[in-house]
């Protein structure tokens, strides 16, 4: 898939690292580089396909990892109608939408 978002963020709470980030190209393939030794959660996005909220979680020692991939699902559209009290819209939403595989979808709603 071309054009896919893929972030590269390292696991550990106490040690910051900036998120390392790629683009797929016209067949899908990315590289991510450099990459200290680790455990990292690698995610990828794309227009009309579903975002996983937990990644995928991976252990890079100290030689290149490949053979990595990430399947990506087609998403659909949920739609619907929020009312707030009478005479008062709601603004700033946060909606999710939980599957049973327990991955979150969310939106926000502004207006």
């Amino acid at each position: 898939m071309a054009g896919a978002l893929v972030a590269l963020r390292f696991v550990d709470p106490e040690t910051y690292l900036d998120a390392l980030v790629s683009t797929s190209s016209r067949d899908g393939v990315f590289r991510l580089s450099p990459v200290l030794p680790g455990r990292y959660t690698l995610r990828a996005e794309s227009p009309d396909f579903v975002v996983s909220a937990h990644g995928q979680q991976i252990d890079v020692g100290d030689r290149d990892l490949g053979g990595v991939e990430i399947r990506l699902d087609r998403g659909g559209t949920i739609f619907g109608q929020i009312d707030g009290v009478e005479g008062h819209a709601p603004r700033d939403l946060h909606v999710e939408a939980m599957s049973p595989e327990s991955d979150v979808v969310t939106g926000r709603i502004s207006g």
